[in-house]
């Protein structure tokens, strides 16, 4: 056998063939389109954007409001508080300065204006009173002091929020009397008390806010009258002819004013809300006599009778500074 034959031969039994031999080249398969993302719009997270891609408001130099009051820091005294802000209504007994304006009050004082920014700031230096009724404490017809002598009630005196805590309210036929005088230098003493009251129900000459040692026998003591808004002191020096009596500015009308009479050494001023003017008694000493304290009337002459509310009635045994007494006032505002 050639070998020529013995190859072919042996082609079946290899599995070979002429198309393995010379292959037949097939089509290659159709390339798969993939699926292509849609862009995605940019949503200021990240990166940088044109003009136009940033959302509508969103603007860097926009104003920082941070207790969403609609006033910035810059206009806003206190931006972490959305109830104040200018415009805002003043509040009292806040210790805030709603409004942003320290010009302004809240409307129950007389004051018309009050920085109630420097609430935190205000220090209370003054002495100790020999007597203070607050009229936070009634128990049937007594007035309990929180310091000094206790009060009887006559009348119907009648009490309710007033500046700070409870007020009294007089009628004109109503007052409490202690039931006997302080014992009070002559040469010095001071007189203070809150007071609101409305003129026409006050037309004087003499309705009486406070008194003491006042008669018995005549001419003597030391008392605090309004006649219309106007407050004035009655000073006693043992006679008539040394009898004196001081004015201080109006009270205004429904509103909270610090009323002080003082007497230092023949020199006396009574204020208001830290106004009024030094003058000159006859004398040097006050002669006091033995009515009782009081007020709401003048225990020397039952017809003198106060209309309005009296609130933190103070009385001294010493002439207390002005410093001190706008510390009290300060205090008594702030504290509301």
């Amino acid at each position: 056998m050639s070998r020529l034959v013995f190859v072919l031969a042996l082609l079946p039994l290899l599995g070979c063939s002429d198309q393995s031999i010379h292959p037949v080249l097939r089509d290659a398969p159709a390339e798969v389109e993939q699926p292509r993302d849609e862009p995605v719009p940019f949503d200021g997270a990240f990166g940088s954007a044109l003009p136009g891609d940033l959302p509508e408001g969103d603007d860097d130099d926009a104003p920082i409001d941070l207790d969403g009051d609609g006033f910035s820091v810059d206009d806003d005294c206190d931006d972490d508080d959305p109830a104040v802000h200018p415009g805002a209504v003043e509040q009292c007994r806040s210790r805030k300065d709603e409004d942003c304006a320290p010009s302004t009050n809240c409307d129950d004082t007389c004051l018309p204006e009050f920085d109630y920014g420097l609430c935190d700031d205000v220090v209370v230096t003054a002495p100790a009173p020999v007597l203070h009724w607050s009229y936070d404490d009634v128990d049937g017809g007594t007035l309990h002091g929180d310091v000094g002598l206790d009060g009887a009630l006559t009348g119907a005196p009648t009490f309710g929020p007033g500046l700070r805590g409870d007020a009294a309210t007089f009628d004109g036929a109503s007052w409490i009397f202690a039931g006997a005088p302080l014992a009070l230098p002559g040469d010095v003493f001071t007189m203070a008390t809150w007071v609101r009251l409305e003129a026409a129900e006050n037309p004087g000459p003499y309705d009486f806010l406070m008194s003491n040692g006042n008669g018995d026998p005549a001419f003597t003591g030391a008392s605090m009258f309004v006649g219309g808004g106007t407050p004035s002191s009655l000073l006693e020096g043992g006679q008539g002819a040394l009898e004196t009596m001081h004015a201080g500015p109006r009270i205004c009308d429904s509103g909270w004013a610090h009323v002080v009479v003082r007497f230092d050494h023949g020199t006396s001023i009574t204020s208001v809300d830290g106004a009024g003017e030094a003058q000159a008694a006859p004398f040097t000493e006050i002669v006091w006599g033995g009515r009782t304290f009081g007020v709401g009337q003048d225990p020397n002459n039952l017809t003198r009778g106060f209309t309005g509310s009296l609130d933190e009635t103070k009385v001294w045994a010493e002439a207390v500074s002005d410093a001190d007494l706008q510390g009290l006032r300060d205090d008594a505002i702030c504290a509301r």
